[in-house]
């Protein structure tokens, strides 16, 4: 804390604004979003509302934080061409259930969108109720016809069986993520936990991009991605299950479609800002500026050799639902804005809530593992669990409100306060159809609010 309390208080202060040096810049960061709430929580006066006063005024920091410090972009270096004799897969994590035409079809357009030599596309599938050989047979037939149009062998389909479970039951082994780890394991020549159908092994993978079934990225981008990953300074160098240097994961810019974000007023509400402009490379994340690791959301690309070293057998089994945040952590992830990927956005008040309550959870079940990992990152970890309880937090500060406790304009700034700022600004550029939905989506949330805050507090 020197550069706040200590000796080099006066060199923080005036370097405020003018790019200070990177550890004050993250101290200053540390004090902004955690001491200052924190202290503020603590002297309200009220012993019951200092946790849901600590929550809403951290995030409210977090998102005021780069109007006050200027944080330079960390930009990831790029090889100039492909590299040679390396192929990356694309790999589409999803459910068969009936529909193998259809993820057939989504499959050609990813891979089309993105051809290359260097380039291949797979499937990776799990049963979605009892395993039917006769729609894998079709898938497989699918393929098959798919690769006779092409020229080579770009098309693959890996479809796991399902492993008996405690309670007498049958699952997929570690859901997404064990499908991932199994799919590594399976090209590297390794024994995996499940057995697998496939239509043939591809030779010569040295990455995977994760994609989800409505995960499209920009056409012609994943070579940009590839390129970034393959740089000597992002490659990724394992030893005894260490990460010495690199980069194991990488996140590209992650947007909302377009079109789901118009499907109604409810997606045009949280999706407003769908899509990409024609800066999109400018893009920066906070995080990954200040402590140049960011949150892994599951999508991006993966060195497989490395991600197999770092976490085969290395986590408790059907113990936490995601592991991105820790993956992301321990794999030294980056972010590259360079490429563009856009997911749908949930139709429905119930299943957009139905997505955070999940993330919430898998958050949750992390925090055993925050001894092993420094100081900054367990805060990492335990800022993604605070953001899940914002909801819970404002309906108490609700209630105090209703009691009198405090003042209702406190309560506007604390659970609104990070839309005051989008809104200001809408208004001041006249825009307003924009500044017409963030009022919309602020009076909207706090109608569902009592809901929203049950569904967070369900984590069990």
């Amino acid at each position: 804390f020197s550069y706040v309390f200590g000796e080099k208080r006066d060199e923080w202060i005036k370097s405020f604004g003018k790019k200070p040096k990177a550890e004050a810049k993250r101290e200053a960061y540390f004090f902004f979003t955690w001491i200052l709430p924190l202290a503020a929580a603590v002297l309200n006066g009220n012993f019951w509302l200092i946790f849901p006063v600590f929550v809403l005024l951290r995030a409210l920091a977090n998102s005021l934080f780069p109007v006050f410090c200027r944080v330079e972009k960390r930009i990831l270096p790029v090889l100039a061409e492909m590299p040679e004799n390396e192929r990356t897969l694309i790999t589409i994590s999803a459910m068969l259930k009936g529909n193998a035409a259809e993820l057939a079809e989504k499959l050609q357009l990813r891979y089309l969108a993105n051809k290359h030599e260097g380039i291949a596309a797979a499937l990776l599938l799990d049963f979605a109720g009892k395993e039917d050989k006769k729609e894998a047979e079709k898938l497989f037939s699918i393929i098959a016809e798919m690769n006779a149009a092409e020229n080579g062998h770009p098309y693959y389909a890996f479809i796991r069986k399902k492993l008996p479970a405690k309670d007498g039951s049958s699952c997929a082994w570690e859901r997404k993520r064990g499908a991932i780890l199994e799919l590594c394991a399976l090209t590297l020549g390794k024994e995996t936990k499940s057995e697998f159908l496939y239509s043939a092994l591809p030779e010569g993978v040295k990455r995977l991009i994760l994609l989800d079934e409505d995960t499209e990225p920009m056409p012609g981008s994943l070579e940009k991605l590839i390129r970034c990953a393959a740089h000597p300074l992002n490659r990724p160098v394992v030893e005894n299950g260490k990460l010495i240097c690199g980069r194991v994961l990488i996140s590209p810019l992650i947007g909302t479609h377009l079109l789901s974000a118009n499907r109604s007023f409810f997606t045009k509400m949280f999706g407003r800002n769908a899509g990409v402009d024609r800066y999109s490379q400018q893009r920066s994340e906070l995080l990954f500026d200040l402590f140049g690791k960011t949150d892994f959301c599951g999508k991006g690309i993966v060195d497989i050799e490395a991600f197999y070293a770092l976490f085969w057998g290395k986590f408790p089994e059907e113990r936490i639902l995601s592991h991105d945040h820790i993956e992301g952590l321990i794999g030294n992830a980056g972010y590259f804005s360079g490429t563009a990927m856009f997911e749908g956005l949930p139709k429905t008040l119930i299943s957009f809530e139905k997505r955070g309550h999940r993330w919430l959870r898998g958050d949750i079940q992390q925090l055993p593992f925050l001894p092993v990992f420094p100081f900054a990152e367990k805060l990492r970890l335990i800022s993604c669990m605070l953001g899940g309880f914002e909801k819970p937090a404002a309906m108490v500060l609700l209630l105090a409100v209703l009691s009198r406790e405090i003042h209702p304009i406190v309560f506007i700034i604390l659970a609104f306060g990070k839309s005051l700022l989008p809104l200001i600004a809408a208004l001041k550029n006249r825009e307003t159809e924009e500044a017409r939905l963030i009022f919309s989506e602020a009076v909207f949330s706090f109608a569902v609010l009592p809901y929203t805050a049950m569904m967070a507090t369900q984590v069990g």
